[in-house]
């Protein structure tokens, strides 16, 4: 399983938190705009959280322009890939043959989001000095620092998910002019 994967020194893990979503959303080689769908993703940042693992902002400028994606009967398709929680594209490439276009692939990576530089400057900001972990039934952590309230998981991955959010919209911003055509590209 994930989980186990990550309780491992041995493995990193690499995630896509778009999901489906984004790899049904259509983008052509003349589209301005680099869609991601991650502002309401949260679960690879819990995953993080659970494991004290350290999330690395990866982009690929030039991945989703080496096929072109058919947008025949695309509600049908998105339905049942929602539904069964698989994938079904409909693309080509070169001569309509999965053959991927020619184009350059460049990838930028970011630096690492700490969750627990994350954390602790969530918890120096609420004004104490010393942690106390809390764990109720339900396995939910809380984390309180001193005599201020208790840091809840919540307000945790919201924190996490803003730095990585921030982190990735700064690699994509300061890195675009290195591959053709994404001068004026905005990421979404």
């Amino acid at each position: 399983t994930l989980e186990s994967a990550c309780e491992s020194d041995q493995h990193d893990i690499v995630l896509i938190p778009g999901g489906i979503a984004e790899m049904l959303c259509q983008q052509s080689d003349t589209t301005k705009v680099e869609r991601l769908y991650i502002r309401k993703r949260r679960g690879f940042v819990r995953l993080a959280i659970s494991q004290n693992r350290d999330l690395v902002p990866v982009f690929a400028f030039g991945e989703n322009r080496t096929f072109t994606q058919l947008t025949w009967l695309r509600d049908l398709r998105e339905y049942v890939s929602r539904r069964f929680r698989i994938s079904l594209q409909l693309f080509h490439g070169r001569w309509c043959t999965l053959i991927p276009y020619r184009t350059p692939i460049t990838v930028v990576v970011g630096r690492p989001v700490s969750v627990e530089r994350v954390r602790r400057s969530l918890l120096e900001s609420d004004g104490g000095r010393t942690v106390r972990v809390h764990v109720n039934r339900k396995q939910k952590i809380t984390y309180s620092y001193g005599t201020s309230a208790p840091l809840d998981e919540d307000r945790l991955a919201d924190a996490v998910h803003r730095a990585y959010v921030e982190e990735l919209t700064r690699v994509f911003e300061s890195n675009k002019s290195l591959h053709p055509g994404y001068e004026h590209t905005e990421l979404v």
